[in-house]
């Protein structure tokens, strides 16, 4: 956290560093709470869900997030699932094929 803390946004297209911090999550969601419907897209590894939902779920807001994951294989399908599974219910999740990596969808059946 500290590390991020020293981050600073930078100007798509030009790269040009501003003084602008990057944000954590807890305080996106919180500056958004009631406002807006998040949505979350995961670029990090699937077990970062949980901590992502923690979050939302310590504000008060799961309804108000919507989490995102990737699915490519019926074997990430699986990972997914016991994921979820893990986490439990009472948050929003929408699967996403990952069409850079999906030549037929019909794995997903």
């Amino acid at each position: 956290l500290a590390e991020l803390k020293t981050c600073r946004l930078v100007i798509e297209g030009t790269g040009a560093v501003t003084d602008e911090p990057v944000s954590t999550l807890r305080e996106m969601l919180m500056a958004t709470k009631d406002r807006i419907l998040i949505n979350i897209d995961n670029k990090l590894d699937v077990d970062s869900l949980a901590g992502m939902i923690a979050v939302a779920r310590d504000l008060d807001m799961a309804e108000q997030v919507i989490v995102k994951e990737n699915l490519w294989n019926p074997a990430r399908i699986t990972t997914v699932k016991a994921a979820m599974g893990a986490i439990g219910s009472g948050f929003q999740f929408m699967p996403i094929i990952a069409d850079d990596a999906v030549r037929d969808a019909g794995f997903a059946e």
